[in-house]
């Protein structure tokens, strides 16, 4: 807070962060986070809940790695600028050009009738530590 020392509330609103809440501050209903000037940013608060209300939460440094759920019922996960995997409902996708790789002890169990299925765990199998 040491940047408002010294100043007066005229000069430093605009920079200050709020809840419009009849001066109640944070409780149970999440509420936008406005500036002074009352414009809306991506964040709402609660005291119980964050919400990004679908908009990116970035993760790293140069802002290229991040999570998403711009549409219902999904999220992207971006690494490098690129999404590389989806959940979906019921869903996980691995989007083209990358990978899934399971790590020496490591399982994969798939509970199915379908042969197509059988066929590739067996040409897994055989290829060891090879792709499908």
């Amino acid at each position: 807070m040491t940047a408002l020392t010294g100043k007066k509330p005229k000069d430093t609103y605009k920079d200050l962060l709020q809840v419009s809440n009849a001066n109640e501050g944070i409780d149970e209903s999440l509420r936008p986070i406005e500036d002074g000037e009352g414009t809306r940013s991506a964040l709402s608060l609660s005291t119980a809940r964050v919400s990004l209300a679908g908009n990116e939460l970035v993760l790293d440094r140069d802002g290229d790695t991040s999570i998403a759920a711009a549409d219902d019922d999904r999220i992207d996960i971006k690494l490098a600028g690129a999404v590389d995997f989806r959940f979906r409902e019921s869903a996980f996708d691995v989007l083209a050009g990358s990978t899934l790789t399971l790590k020496r002890g490591a399982s994969l169990a798939v509970e199915t009738d379908a042969t197509l299925a059988e066929q590739a765990l067996e040409q897994a199998r055989g290829l060891g530590s090879g792709r499908l």
